[in-house]
């Protein structure tokens, strides 16, 4: 390369550095008020710590006196001490802490502060959408030089920015308890169904009589793993269970399949459902008969809802990402992936159990994310 062409790269590299580091100078999201209108509010109002607690943690507090004060009401409201002003102080003054927020006068401020302490919730939620942000800022500022760096091959940068944006997601869940009073509204409407025959089995039909009474159904949210050493059916089995959905249920189906190629599938599909002897077929000595039911079969199942990505190395994320494309475009009432070991991990060079029970896990958090069983395949 000549010196020119070096000279330009170092100055587009540069310039790179340059925009990331723009972007982190710009202010970081907080509200003083709402952090102060917390604190104050749990001094006048100790019952309110519980709501604050659930909501937000000392870390969400933009100012670094906010966070020490907030750990400290924490602690005397779990050690089961009674909070005011003055068991505060003594608390700071004890540990070391009260110059460095700012001395009785801050705490002062804090009281006076508050507008409504029956507010707490609402003053937390504000800072916590305030954290949610600078959390975010924080994962697209480390993705941005990622990507200008770009040590690793895209496809891993893409599955390392999936994960930062969801653990927001999953660190940050405002879901709560539910009463069970919600919960059985929700089995009762699903008991009206099933009496209905609206779903009669509870979960989407695997086609197996035996099978479906037993487990009644795959059921949404779920995942389940069918396991058995290599070359006992495990894929036969599979497809057998996606033919049903797809061409008996009409319900769509995505199969995700990491050893087959799409025309084996749809040749063990195909076979299958006209009843020919694969071996027959792949060998070009199926006969006349044989010929007319695979074409009137293959014309039937041309319009089932039964979708094949048979993309080699498929990561987690792109998996991820094409279920919730066909989910939005076409709906999705299962996935079946074959097979679990042949899933790219994020991080190749992480140990190989700690990358399967990785995928395990986000597999059943891809479940109940998209609300629909997960069949998944296993070597043993």
């Amino acid at each position: 390369m000549s010196r020119n062409g070096q000279r330009s790269k170092k100055q587009s590299h540069s310039q790179d550095d340059q925009n990331v580091t723009q972007i982190g100078r710009l202010g970081r999201p907080g509200n003083i008020e709402a952090e102060k209108n917390v604190l104050g509010s749990i001094l006048l109002k100790p019952d309110v710590c519980d709501d604050v607690a659930l909501s937000v943690r000392s870390e969400d507090f933009s100012d670094e006196a906010h966070q020490t004060i907030f750990r400290h009401l924490l602690d005397l409201h779990d050690g089961g001490k009674r909070i005011d002003a003055t068991i505060l102080l003594e608390k700071l003054r004890t540990k070391g802490d009260l110059d460095a927020v700012g001395g009785a006068a801050a705490i002062a401020e804090l009281i006076s502060s508050v507008p409504h302490a029956a507010h707490a919730s609402h003053y937390a939620h504000i800072i916590r959408d305030k954290a949610m942000l600078r959390s975010l800022i924080d994962a697209s500022t480390d993705i941005l030089r990622d990507a200008y760096d770009a040590f690793d091959e895209p496809r891993e940068l893409l599955s390392q920015a999936e994960e930062k944006i969801f653990s927001i997601l999953e660190q940050r869940s405002s879901a709560e308890a539910k009463p069970i009073q919600s919960v059985l509204e929700d089995v009762m409407v699903r008991m009206d169904a099933r009496m209905k025959h609206e779903h009669a089995l509870g979960g989407v039909e695997t086609g197996f009589t035996d099978l479906d009474t037993l487990c009644g159904g795959l059921h949404n949210s779920e995942l389940i793993i069918l396991a058995a050493r290599p070359s006992m059916g495990k894929t036969a089995l599979a497809m057998n269970i996606a033919e049903h959905i797809s061409i008996n249920s009409h319900q769509p189906v995505l199969f995700v399949s990491l050893e087959m190629a799409s025309l084996e599938l749809a040749d063990r599909l195909l076979c299958s459902a006209a009843q020919v002897n694969g071996h027959r077929l792949r060998n070009g000595t199926i006969s006349q008969e044989d010929r007319r039911r695979l074409v009137q079969k293959s014309s039937e199942i041309s319009s089932a809802p039964l979708y094949i990505d048979d993309t080699p190395g498929r990561t987690l994320t792109e998996i991820a990402a094409v279920a919730r494309r066909l989910k939005r475009k076409q709906g999705l009432s299962i996935i079946v992936i074959d097979y679990l070991q042949l899933i790219e991990p994020d991080n190749p060079r992480d140990p190989r159990q700690e990358q399967v029970a990785r995928i395990a896990r986000r597999l059943k958090t891809m479940s109940r994310e998209l609300d629909i069983p997960i069949l998944c395949l296993a070597q043993l």
